[in-house]
């Protein structure tokens, strides 16, 4: 049986799931608003500027480079390609060892598997 949850999600990304989520392995999907997953701080930061930007462009570069892969420096679009490396590479030899943003233009993004397993809501011993 499907099971819908709403929850606010904190900064520290940590959340309780209701009792009435399985215990085992479950299978969660999460959808999050087109735009940065949480608001930014308004900060020096380069690539925190450069993510900013990435989000400010998105609307814009979906209808230019949807599937694409692209890199923001100085709040621009410095480089567009099929593959994140060449894309990189491409933005490094123009704008040098910088902090860039490099990301694919999509209304969502896959969640990627890591090795390791995080037990929500229990207490492991």
């Amino acid at each position: 049986m499907p099971l819908e949850l709403e929850i606010d999600v904190p900064e520290s990304r940590q959340v309780t799931l209701p009792d009435s989520v399985p215990v085992g392995r479950v299978k969660l999907t999460v959808q999050t608003p087109l735009g940065p997953l949480a608001p930014l701080p308004d900060t020096s930061d380069k690539f925190e500027r450069e993510r900013a930007a990435f989000f400010r462009l998105l609307p814009e570069l979906l209808k230019t480079h949807r599937g694409k892969v692209v890199a923001i420096h100085n709040e621009q679009v410095i480089a567009v390609g099929d593959e994140r490396r060449p894309v990189i590479d491409e933005a490094t030899r123009i704008a040098g060892d910088v902090d860039l943003y490099v990301e694919t233009v999509a209304e969502e993004w896959p969640v990627e598997r890591v090795g390791t397993r995080r037990v929500v809501g229990r207490r492991v011993s």
